[in-house]
């Protein structure tokens, strides 16, 4: 949803806000990010905020009810998270923009996640903490998450028995475009996920020739442009 600016573009708002009401007549909605509760209310304005049904936090470590953050992980492993931010940070990493606010993960903003996110592997590998913690990466930050958690895992706490459809960009994201029941990415979806996706056997195909059964399909728009686009052919899709 957010460009580069870290904001939904206001042009598009009306038209999101639009999109989402259709759609949530036939869905849950939920937002899934790698990010806290206190930086979705900032920037997500208040009326698309209610919209939604819930929130997945910190790559699927944690949700909310759009009022209090609730932490999936195990307490000692909400701990040990707390020790290995402490112990990164005395790392001094000349990459290193800051550190977010996290409750069970390690948020690292960077200029360059990808390169980075291999300095931060290496690292863990040589720690206490490589049987615990894996690093992965968006456009710009590496997340250091807790092992077999990932947005997917976040999203089946909430998803029931009902179908998941998964809309992202980002390699952090790369689990849940995966293993989605349907997955969408925007037109400015990293090389590196799609080329992951495919290396894994799905099909990336433009959103003017899909069908809803294919494999993985693309938005020719970015960003929340290219999302208000995917929520608009799911919803003609349910007809």
């Amino acid at each position: 949803l957010l460009n580069k600016q870290e904001i939904i573009d206001e042009k598009f708002q009306g038209h999101l806000k639009e999109a989402l009401e259709k759609l949530k007549e036939k869905a849950r909605l939920y937002v899934c990010t790698g990010n806290d509760l206190p930086f979705v209310k900032e920037v997500i304005p208040p009326d698309i905020f209610a919209l939604f049904d819930g929130f997945i936090l910190e790559t699927g470590c944690a949700a909310s009810d759009g009022e209090k953050e609730f932490v999936k992980t195990p307490v000692e492993i909400q701990k040990l998270s707390q020790e290995l931010r402490k112990d990164l940070e005395k790392e001094k990493f000349s990459e290193v923009n800051e550190f977010r606010r996290r409750l069970t993960t390690v948020s690292l903003f960077c200029n360059r996640p990808k390169e980075f996110a291999e300095k931060v592997k290496d690292f863990l590998e040589k720690s206490k903490y490589r049987e615990d913690f894996a690093a992965t990466y968006s456009s710009v930050a590496v997340d250091v998450i807790p092992k077999g958690w990932n947005k997917f895992v976040g999203m089946q706490l909430v998803a029931d028995k009902n179908k998941i459809i998964g809309i992202a960009d980002s390699m952090n994201d790369f689990d849940f475009l995966l293993k989605s029941d349907f997955s969408f990415l925007p037109s400015n979806a990293s090389k590196e996920v799609i080329d992951k996706l495919r290396e894994r056997g799905k099909r990336v195909v433009n959103i003017k020739y899909a069908k809803p059964e294919d494999g993985v399909i693309q938005s020719n728009f970015p960003e929340v442009e290219g999302v208000i686009e995917i929520l608009e052919f799911i919803f003609s899709s349910t007809h």
